[in-house]
Formats: C-alpha cells, structure tokens, sequence
C-alpha cells in the first residue's frame, strides 16, 4: 500500500487551501501562519479572513510576504461562518482545511493529509477527511474514531454518541463546503448545526493521525478557556440556542434512534443557551424535557431557579466554574 501512495504521489499532488478565520488574535495569529509556511508539504495556500479584528491582527497579516498568502480584511465582524465561507470562496484548492488562529499545523500534517486525499479522491461521496488534535494541556481530541475509515451519516451519529463529538480537524473538498448550509446571519461558531448538515450528505473518512495544536485558553471563546467567558455567553448565546434548537427540530427522531444520550445533550445546551440569552419561556421548555430525560441532574434545576431570576448570574457562576477547572488544572 505504501509502495502504491507513492507511485500516485509521484503522480498527482493535491493542491490544499488552508482556511484561518480570526478575530483579535495577535497572540496567536503569527504561531499559526508559521505553522503553515514551514509544512514539509509545498503544493498548498493559506487564506485568511479577518472579521473586523481591532488589536494588532491587522498589520501582522498586512506584512506576511509568503508567496501563497492571501489576506481577506472584513470592514465589520460578521461572523465566523460569513469569514469562513469569503476564505472559501477565494481559495483555490480542491480541498479545504479549516483551521482558527490558535491552531497550529504539525510538520507533516499537509503531506498527511495528501496521501489521505489520494487514497479517497476517487470516492466522490466521501467528502471530507477529519483526523485529531493534540491540545496545549497534551489530550488529544477526539479521544478516538470509529474503527471504520469511512462512515456514512448514521455511523457519525453513533460515533457521537460514543465519544461525545470533541472537536475535529476538517478537511473538505471545496465543492462540497459550496454545497453546504452557511449562516450568515449567525455570527457564532454554527459548527455542531454544520457538521450534522454535512454529515447528511457526504461521507467522511476518518484517521487517527494528529494533524494540528490548539491552544487550550483563548480570549472570547464560548467553547474552551475562561477569559472572557462570561462576555462571550452573553454575546453568543442567542445564536448558540437557535442552532441546538434546530439540530432538535430537523433531526430529532433519527437522533433519538441512533444517540439517545447525545439527544439528551442538545435540550441540555439549548436549556443553558436560552437561559443565557435571557429567554424565559424556551429555558423552561427544555430544561423541563432535559430534566425528565436525566432527572439524577439536580444542579440543571438548581440554574434554572436562579437563571429565571438573573441569566448574568449564571453566566458568571458559569465562568468561576472554568477558571476553577483550569486553576486546578495548572496546580495538579
């Protein structure tokens, strides 16, 4: 088999459109595009669109000189999916990986990903590659795959259920992403409603192989870190309850079929992220079916009592939760 990818190799290298959407990222912006320039891969371009950045991510990206650099400036911020889908169509590769500024590639990883590319290329189902990170606290996520390469929507639902859907490095054919749902009115990360819509059309291939880093704390991330946190909530999760709504609204039933306990998660999600929002009527919704599916969870209806009442208040007792996990963390 190896004998056989580097005959194709020698044959047919996969040009790689590396994608970075960023926001206020001067701390990590430079790290991420070095990662890049620096692959043992050559065949490949970098496109980065900033949604409106008002540090100094702006002059970094101005002053990179690398011949396969190319820079999108938004003139406001609309949105992770609106900055993902300009990088997009200004790419030209066949396939496309996602990456966020506090991502960095390993060596390797382009090379990695073109023999994965040729191994599939003939597959025109399959359209997408996703592999592993190692993150700045050394766990690797996702934890695992399946142990079949390639698996339709149904398998993804069952993976989900059995490893909980921890983020994925993603790599897709660039036909594929422009078939895809995009949600320029969101400004939020929309990547859960994403992923499940892709996975209703296209198969995946799965590896094991690490391809990137991720930075464990990051300023104005609802999803990982604790700086911020709180403003992040508050600013996202409007957007953040819309898309667990949706999820629950289109896929309910093949959900409910085939992970149960995933099912269980998203009226969690779409519980917390209403109450958030400062919604009154939804949070009582799900948080009552939340609680009738998973009624051993007595802190859900000890938040909802008191999100009722203030929402700021739980998304600040939200934020001393993470900085006391990550306290502990560094002091173990």
């Amino acid at each position: 088999m190896e004998i056989d990818i580097q005959h194709k190799f020698n044959k047919y290298e996969p040009f790689i459109s590396v994608i970075i959407s960023t926001y206020n990222s001067q701390e990590y912006i430079t790290n991420c595009l070095e990662s890049c320039f620096k692959q043992t891969y050559r065949n490949f371009e970098v496109v980065v669109c900033d949604g409106a950045s008002q540090d100094l991510t702006p002059y970094i990206l101005r002053n990179v000189t690398h011949k396969n650099f190319k820079y999108i400036y938004q003139n406001e911020n609309k949105g992770i999916s609106a900055a993902r889908y300009d990088a997009v169509m200004l790419s030209k590769g066949d396939w496309v990986l996602h990456l966020d500024s506090d991502h960095e590639l390993l060596p390797d990883s382009l090379h990695e990903l073109a023999q994965e590319i040729i191994l599939i290329n003939h597959y025109p189902q399959v359209g997408a590659i996703c592999g592993r990170y190692i993150w700045s606290d050394n766990k690797y996520t996702p934890k695992f795959f399946p142990n079949k390469d390639i698996v339709n929507f149904e398998e993804w639902l069952l993976w989900i259920e059995e490893e909980g859907g921890s983020d994925i490095v993603f790599c897709a054919r660039k036909h594929a992403l422009l078939k895809s749902n995009w949600f320029f009115d969101r400004r939020a990360s929309m990547d859960a409603l994403f992923h499940i819509n892709f996975s209703k059309s296209w198969k995946r291939k799965l590896t094991n192989k690490v391809f990137a880093f991720q930075h464990e704390s990051i300023e104005f991330s609802s999803s990982r870190g604790h700086r911020g946190r709180a403003a992040a909530l508050s600013r996202w999760s409007k957007d953040m309850a819309w898309q667990y709504q949706s999820i629950i609204n289109v896929y309910e039933n093949t959900i409910h079929q085939f992970a149960p306990r995933y099912l269980t998660e998203l009226y969690r999600q779409a519980f917390l992220h209403n109450l958030y929002a400062g919604n009154r009527f939804l949070p009582i919704k799900y948080g009552y079916i939340y609680i009738t599916r998973n009624p051993k969870d007595i802190f859900c209806l000890i938040i909802l009592m008191i999100g009722l009442i203030s929402p700021a208040i739980v998304r600040y007792l939200n934020q001393f939760q993470h900085q006391m996990r990550n306290y502990f963390r560094v002091t173990k």
